[in-house]
Parts: C-alpha cells; sequence; structure tokens
C-alpha cells in the first residue's frame, strides 16, 4: 500500500502540480521551462513541468507544429531515472523506477505505431527492465516477454539490433529451463546472423549439448549438412574417443584422412590400425606420416612408433632399425635404447624358446648394456630401467656358467650367429659382467 501511495506521489506530484499548470503558467511557457531545466540537467526543476506535459499535452501543443509530445515522453523518462540513482530510501527508488516503467507502457498506448517507432520503444523498455531487476518486480520475465514479441514481431531486425547482443541474451535466456526453446531461437535467427554472430549461436550450442552422447547426437546431425568440415569431424573424433565407439572412430578417421591426409590425420589412421592390432597397416601409415613433417619430435615418435608395430609383428631387426632412426634423430632421448633392449629381450624368448642356454643368457648382458646407455642419456627413463634390471639381470649368466665358458669380466663377446643362427641379424657386441 505504501508503494501504491509513493508511486502516486511520485507519478503525479502534489495537487498543485498533477493537473493544473505549474505556478499557473501557459503550456507553452511550462513547455519552454520544462526544455530550458532538462538541458541544463537540471532535472529535480524540469520534473512538475514535464510531468504536467505528458499528462495534459501528450501529443501536440496548439501553435507550436516543432512541439514532440514523445520526445517529452523520452525526457521524462530520463528524469525519473536520474532521480531514482539519487535515492537513498529504497521504496522511493522503486516508486522512480515504476514510473519510468508506467511512461513507457504509457507512451506506447498513446502513440500509434506511425507516431513512434514502437519496436525502438518496446526494445529500450526491455533493456531498462533489465538494467533495473534488482528494483522491480519480474522485471527479467518482462524483459524476456518483450524480446520475445520484438523477435516475432520483426526477426530480421531484432537480431540485427546491436550486433545481436539481444538475440544472443534471449537464446540465453532459456538455456537452462528450455533447450528446445534456445535451438528454436537460432534456427530462425541464423539466416539473418553474421559471422560473429554464428560463432556465438555455436558456442551457446556447444554449452548445451555438454554431455558426450548427447553432443554425438547433435554433431552428427550438424554433419550431414556440413559433410566436409574438418573440425566437426576432429570432435567427433574426440567424443568417439571418448564414448569408445570404435566403429565410429575407425569411420571418421577414414573420412579426415580422405578428405585432408595431413601428418595429425595420417598418425589418427596409424593409431587407429594399431588399436585394432593392424600392426602392418599401422606401420604404413606411420612411414607414411614421417614423410608429413620435419618437426624432430613428430620424426623420432613416428620412428619409434614403427619400431613397436615391428616389435607386435615379431620382426625384430626392423623394429631395431626404427629404434635406431629414432635414437639417430635425438641421441639424449631415452626411450629409442629402452625399445632395443625390449626388442632383444623379446628375440632371445623367441629365440631360445623353451630352453635357455648359457648362449642365450649371454644377450641379455646386451640388454643390460642398452638399458644403461638410456640411463646415462635420460635421467627420466631411471625408474624404467630399473624395473626392467629386476627382469632381466637374473637371468644373465651365472658365475658357475662363466666359469665353465671361460668367460671373464670384461671380455668381449659378439652377440651373432656364432652364440645361434637367430641372433646373427644382432651382429653386436657386449661385455662380460
Amino acid at each position: 500500500m505504501k508503494k501504491a501511495i509513493i508511486l502516486m506521489v511520485v507519478i503525479l506530484g502534489a495537487s498543485s502540480y498533477g493537473w493544473a499548470q505549474p505556478f499557473g503558467l501557459p503550456a507553452d511557457a511550462t513547455w519552454s521551462i520544462f526544455n530550458e531545466n532538462f538541458r541544463n540537467n537540471d532535472f529535480e526543476s524540469a520534473l512538475p513541468f514535464g510531468r504536467w506535459l505528458i499528462f495534459n499535452k501528450p501529443k501536440t501543443l496548439e501553435g507550436y507544429p516543432q512541439y514532440r509530445g514523445d520526445r517529452n515522453f523520452d525526457r521524462m523518462i530520463k528524469v525519473y531515472e536520474h532521480m531514482a540513482e539519487k535515492q537513498i530510501d529504497p521504496a522511493l527508488k522503486t516508486a522512480y523506477l515504476d514510473s519510468v516503467n508506467y511512461l513507457y507502457v504509457t507512451a506506447l498506448e498513446t502513440f500509434t505505431v506511425d507516431e513512434i517507432d514502437h519496436f525502438s520503444w518496446k526494445r529500450n523498455h526491455a533493456r531498462f527492465l533489465q538494467s533495473n531487476s534488482d528494483n522491480i518486480d519480474s522485471a527479467n520475465d518482462k524483459a524476456i516477454d518483450i524480446y520475445i514479441e520484438l523477435f516475432e514481431q520483426n526477426t530480421e531486425r531484432f537480431v540485427q539490433e546491436a550486433d545481436g547482443w539481444y538475440v544472443n541474451f534471449l537464446a540465453r535466456s532459456f538455456m537452462s529451463s528450455d533447450r528446445e526453446k534456445t535451438l528454436e531461437i537460432l534456427n530462425i535467427a541464423e539466416p539473418y546472423a553474421n559471422p560473429a554472430l554464428l560463432d556465438n549461436f555455436e558456442q551457446i550450442r556447444n554449452e548445451l549439448f555438454r554431455n558426450p552422447a548427447e553432443r554425438v547426437v547433435y554433431l552428427e546431425g550438424l554433419l550431414e549438412s556440413r559433410p566436409d568440415d574438418l573440425e566437426l569431424l576432429d570432435e567427433l573424433m574426440r567424443l568417439y574417443e571418448r564414448t569408445n565407439n570404435q566403429a565410429k572412430l575407425r569411420e571418421t578417421a577414414v573420412r579426415l584422412y580422405e578428405l585432408n591426409p595431413s601428418y595429425h590425420n595420417v598418425i589418427r589412421m596409424a593409431e587407429t590400425a594399431k588399436s585394432n592390432a593392424e600392426y602392418r597397416n599401422a606401420i604404413r601409415y606411420y612411414r607414411e606420416a614421417i614423410t608429413k613433417t620435419d618437426n624432430p619430435d613428430n620424426l623420432k615418435r613416428a620412428n619409434i612408433e614403427i619400431a613397436n608395430n615391428y616389435l607386435n609383428l615379431g620382426e625384430f631387426q626392423q623394429a631395431r632399425d626404427f629404434a635406431r632412426r629414432a635414437s639417430q634423430i635425438d641421441p639424449n632421448w631415452g626411450e629409442p635404447y629402452v625399445k632395443i633392449a625390449e626388442i632383444y629381450g623379446q628375440a632371445i624368448t623367441d629365440c631360445a624358446g623353451g630352453t635357455l642356454e648359457r648362449t642365450d643368457k649371454v644377450v641379455y648382458w646386451l640388454v643390460l648394456d642398452y638399458l644403461d646407455k638410456a640411463r646415462s642419456v635420460d635421467r627420466s627413463y631411471a625408474n624404467t630401467v630399473t624395473q626392467m634390471y629386476r627382469s632381466y639381470q637374473p637371468v644373465t649368466p651365472t658365475v658357475e656358467e662363466k666359469f665353465y665358458q671361460g668367460w671373464n669380466v670384461g671380455d668381449k663377446i659378439q652377440v651373432n650367429s656364432s652364440l645361434r643362427d637367430c641372433y646373427g641379424w644382432i651382429g653386436e657386441t657386449t661385455t662380460v659382467r
């Protein structure tokens, strides 16, 4: 009740200023004084004169064709906003803001669409409500209702107003409560949006579909109209990986490779093949990747991957050769030396079968040589080497075996076909430990 009384006083003023002319002045003088005070930013003095004009001469003033009633409304809105800013009493502040709200509604009821731009007045009304949502009940909801009306009334203009700020706000206002409404707004607005606004729309859609499964469905829908969109395909690849959709992962990798056989896309084909145990195909793609880059890190990693895949195929010499290539690219990287140690370890198992002879055990010294090399050039592999040592060191020749073979610590031993024919490809020298 108190708020209603204050609002009535603020809008109508004291009885002498409500409907009677202020100070008994004629209408033209009232108008002149109002304009003078407004231009001088003396809003408090302008208030009673402007209030009389909007209620008594809302449209025209006889004898003054230059008179514009809509301008008086606009100026009185600014007066009331200024008065609201000055108030300490929350009730009085709210009353002045309610007066602004009342003037927007009254102006739209008073002036026809031929007399004022209703679109602009409604838009400004909604912006006012947004800006004062802390002091006006349900202000944001009322603003959104106005924006929806404007969006439906003139979609193109609404979308292009303020570089898309309004439509962006409108779409986001429904994101948490009505995803379908948000998408509907974006779809309707899209034909009128500039590139920057389209990027904003895409961001909104991204935020709407954070759940990987839902996002996959959404992006696959987009892909139907944008089948060659590399960024879209890239994102789908990441999502297929997260959702472990191997069939789609493979299909999309092939699609990206066919559209753009870059280093990145070729590597992805290689990794997809490797994950499916298609080691021969993986090697082919890693070899192709090497031709697509000059980056040393890329080159060394592609070579070590080729070594891995040859090792999986049991082709030890080829595996060792590509590990060596990786070490030549980066002599201070421990991985190639660890890999060669692993290759030789697998070669011993393959060569010896179920019976490990003294001559087989010699090759484990060579394995340890490479582990020592890895640790010496790259301390980050110290833990890896220590763990592997625990596996290989116990199976090196014992003191008794060295005695029977006449091997003394420090002696050099050739690791080749002199041990077994199947070691002929190794062709290296190790030292008795």
